[in-house]
């Protein structure tokens, strides 16, 4: 990284036109593909640089807000047998009530936490369950940490299973891997 960036001036390794940022040079795209956090510094020393805001670098402001997205979604009904997914759509609507309109839920608990077809099983009802409590307007995503790895016929079942809730997107369902794809 010394090699690449110290000593040298910001436009030096990022392709500036018209006081935003269009590119990074050749000769540091490797080293900002290994280290992308160097691209946050790289952002920020230039725009001090040149006196204007990292929002400015990038083309200016595109939106007024972006919406948070509540992710305390876990697994909450493990603990709670008895009220399984209730527990978790009880606490989407809290956050639904508290102003929240996009969840992220953890889900692949198939394998971990419950027995493979049990846990998507689980997970469907959860996603459902979610929607129900939230009502048609709010994002669902789901994320499972690769809980469905060597798992594809449960995944494409969840998958089937949830296609009524609408799900905005999922993250992580198996191991990136072009292979297992």
């Amino acid at each position: 990284l010394g090699e690449v960036f110290l000593g040298r001036r910001t436009d030096e390794f990022l392709e500036v036109a018209e006081g935003k940022v269009t590119g990074v040079k050749p000769s540091a795209q490797s080293a900002f593909k290994r280290n992308g956090w160097m691209s946050i510094l790289a952002f920020d020393l230039l725009g001090q640089e040149i006196g204007v805001s990292c929002i400015d670098l990038l083309g200016g402001r595109k939106r007024d807000r972006v919406d948070a997205y509540d992710t305390t979604l876990y697994f909450q009904d493990i603990p709670a047998p008895d009220r399984g997914a209730a527990q978790v759509a009880e606490e989407a609507r809290e956050a639904y009530d508290a102003g929240y309109r996009q969840m992220k839920i953890k889900v692949g608990r198939g394998g971990r936490w419950m027995l493979p077809k049990d846990g998507m099983r689980r997970d469907a009802e959860v996603v459902l369950a979610v929607r129900d409590a939230v009502g048609p307007d709010a994002k669902i995503m789901v994320d499972a940490n690769f809980g469905y790895d060597g798992h594809l016929d449960l995944l494409e079942e969840f998958v089937r299973e949830t296609l009524s809730a609408n799900v905005f997107w999922f993250e992580e369902m198996v191991t990136a891997d072009l292979r297992a794809y």
